[in-house]
């Protein structure tokens, strides 16, 4: 299974070449977002909400509006694809309004696992070395040890949230119901998966590193769209897996059933 997931995935990007137009949304997102960071350098709180939070108007409408409809748009985009609808220039903006409240679904959770990944990881920090005593090494060895552990299984968690509320068309309440279910059913590939992605990106990163240091701006830029075409590539083939998979998945009452809001139909 873990090669067809990327031979589909591979037919889908042939068949629909219309995708890489998030290429162009990335850079621009990317644009976006360096500007936001500049202006809340030079203007840290400026009116009544940077007061209160810290951010200025600029900072919060990337954070509240921006992000969402931009992660609806792209992971929404990328969903239609593999449902084999036509997609065009102006997709994203159309599926950025149609999967808006779902992706502040998706990061409600992806802030939610953090947030409890840190909380493990401060437990566990407290247990091996303020209470079993064992030196700091010891302690940090474990500690990353217990990160990275529990860092693969949210980063499994989050990304088949990403798959029921983007491909299948769930709500959030309803995927929350099938996530473990599909976690249970495809360990083995989703963490084949999941490494895979986060592997190539790294191993894309130190290339476009060496790109910039051979080839200055024109080797930062080959990079960084290398970086942007492969994290289409990586999302769009773990929406394979969950494509593959979807007609095996036992629903919570324990009888096997096909996830009725999703038409997906992937390749062969």
């Amino acid at each position: 299974m873990y090669f067809r997931i990327y031979r589909i995935g591979t037919k889908i990007l042939r068949k629909n070449t219309q995708v890489v137009w998030l290429l162009l949304w990335q850079t621009v997102f990317v644009m976006i977002t360096a500007l936001t960071m500049l202006n809340q350098g030079l203007h840290p709180s400026s009116g009544p909400l940077g007061s209160s939070f810290g951010l200025n108007l600029s900072l919060a409408i990337y954070l509240f509006l921006l992000v969402p409809y931009f992660t609806g748009g792209f992971l929404g985009t990328l969903g239609e694809a593999m449902r084999q609808n036509p997609i065009t220039i102006r997709s994203l903006f159309s599926s950025g309004l149609r999967y808006f409240g779902r992706s502040y679904g998706l990061i409600f959770m992806a802030l939610l696992s953090c947030s409890v990944w840190l909380l493990a990881l401060g437990l566990v920090y407290i247990l091996t070395h303020m209470i079993l005593g064992l030196p700091l090494l010891s302690s940090l060895v474990v500690l990353i040890g217990a990160g990275l552990v529990l860092g693969i299984f949210f980063g499994i968690r989050i990304l088949w949230i990403m798959n029921l509320l983007f491909v299948a068309g769930l709500k959030l309440p309803k995927a929350l119901k099938y996530v473990r279910l599909f976690q249970q059913h495809t360990r083995c590939a989703s963490l084949a998966a999941l490494m895979t992605g986060v592997g190539g990106q790294i191993a894309l990163l130190f290339a476009s590193l060496w790109l910039t240091q051979v080839a200055q701006i024109a080797g930062q830029l080959i990079g960084w769209l290398l970086m942007m075409f492969f994290t289409i590539f990586w999302t769009l083939s773990f929406m394979v897996l969950y494509s593959l998979n979807k007609k095996t998945v036992t629903n919570p009452n324990g009888n096997t059933q096909n996830l009725q809001s999703d038409s997906t139909t992937p390749l062969s």
